[in-house]
């Protein structure tokens, strides 16, 4: 199966993507990142799946591009718990 990941919107988007990214490379755990994106497709990220922090700005705030964030949980009660536990703005 592949996933076709299209660009983003313009370059102030792609800049707020690789801050998270730089984020995460420093408070997770960055498990692959794939820059598979053919050449001339526009601003694009590379694609990251990272471990987090549930406290992660990464992981409480919309990233808006290719940045999959992974929790663990001990079980499926502390997953809800995990999911449950957010804080509106």
């Amino acid at each position: 199966m592949r996933t076709l990941v299209g660009p983003l919107i313009d370059a102030a988007a792609h800049e707020r993507v690789q801050q998270y990214r730089s984020v995460a490379h420093v408070e997770g755990e960055v498990l692959i990142e794939r820059d598979d994106v053919p050449d001339g497709a526009g601003t694009s990220g590379r694609r990251s799946w990272v471990t987090s922090n549930p406290r992660a700005s990464y992981s409480t705030e919309e990233i808006f591009g290719p940045v999959l964030t992974m929790i663990r949980a001990r079980d499926f009660d502390h997953a809800l718990a995990l999911a449950n536990d957010t804080t509106t703005r």
